[in-house]
């Protein structure tokens, strides 16, 4: 038995860190077609796996999304901090989505 997180570990070790090298994902087309889908971002400040510097990067094309960074926190969802900020993300994501479909059925 060998954990999911250890061979993705070592997959992107390997492979450069990312297997997608080819395909630009903040492509300002890819992005353009997101922009109205709501969006909150938690990403640990002391991430060492992936650095705050990628949600970063993220946030200055993905204009709609709230980033949340807990500044202590790493690259764990089990981080109290991190899981605290996923279970206010989902609460308000899924009151913004009730809240919007009210009456539509």
């Amino acid at each position: 038995y060998i954990p999911a997180q250890a061979i993705l570990t070592c997959f992107y070790s390997v492979n450069d860190r990312f297997a997608m090298n080819n395909l630009n994902l903040l492509d300002r087309q890819r992005m353009a077609q997101i922009q109205h889908i709501p969006c909150i971002a938690i990403h640990g400040g002391q991430d060492s796996i992936c650095p705050i510097d990628t949600a970063l990067e993220m946030k200055q094309c993905y204009l709609n999304m709230e980033l949340r960074a807990p500044i202590q926190s790493g690259h764990s969802m089990y981080d109290p901090a991190i899981t605290h900020e996923l279970v206010i993300a989902t609460d308000r994501l899924a009151h913004t989505v009730l809240n919007n479909t009210r009456g539509d059925c």
